[in-house]
């Protein structure tokens, strides 16, 4: 439970979702996971695929990490020992309960960035289709808004092409 009592609101934005659904008896279907979950908004779930992520071990003896673009290195994430699929993102940026938060997904080719409240919490990089004979870039896909642990709302969804990194959410 959360905070008050409440059941932590778990959602996602899964992106470039290729394959059918329910692949080898998993729920969700192949795709990047933006995680919106209470205090882990901006997290990565690399589900089926690969992602590569500049991010350092938390715990030795555990596979948990989190994005650092000053000292973590590239890190591929895909649902294997020893790394496994799951990065937090650097810091939290959410907002308290009860109040809106404002989630943004960039894509452009193999690159996307997770941004909570306009702050990039992850750089993602590398995107990989495992799927076929051979492993491919992933640049394309559906999206899927999931829902799952508690009630929660989106608004305001809006999807922009784009040719280029916007400039306030370029790499320094």
């Amino acid at each position: 439970m959360g905070a008050a009592g409440h059941a932590i609101r778990d959602s996602g934005l899964l992106y470039h979702m290729h394959r059918e659904w329910n692949l080898n008896g998993k729920t969700w279907p192949r795709s990047p996971e933006l995680q919106i979950q209470e205090h882990d908004c901006g997290d990565l779930y690399a589900i089926g695929c690969q992602m590569t992520v500049v991010a350092r071990r938390l715990d030795p003896a555990k596979r948990q990490f989190q994005y650092d673009p000053v000292n973590g290195v590239p890190t591929d994430f895909i649902e294997q020992l020893p790394i496994g699929n799951r990065c937090s993102k650097g810091e939290d940026h959410e907002k308290p309960n009860g109040e809106w938060n404002a989630i943004e997904l960039i894509c452009l080719g193999d690159e996307s960035i997770h941004i909570v409240n306009v702050v990039v919490v992850m750089r993602l990089t590398k995107a990989t289709r495992l799927d076929g004979p051979a492993r491919a870039t992933l640049t394309a896909g559906k999206i899927l808004l999931q829902s799952e642990g508690a009630e929660l709302f989106y608004r305001n969804i809006e999807l922009r092409l784009i040719t280029a990194i916007p400039a306030e959410f370029a790499a320094k």
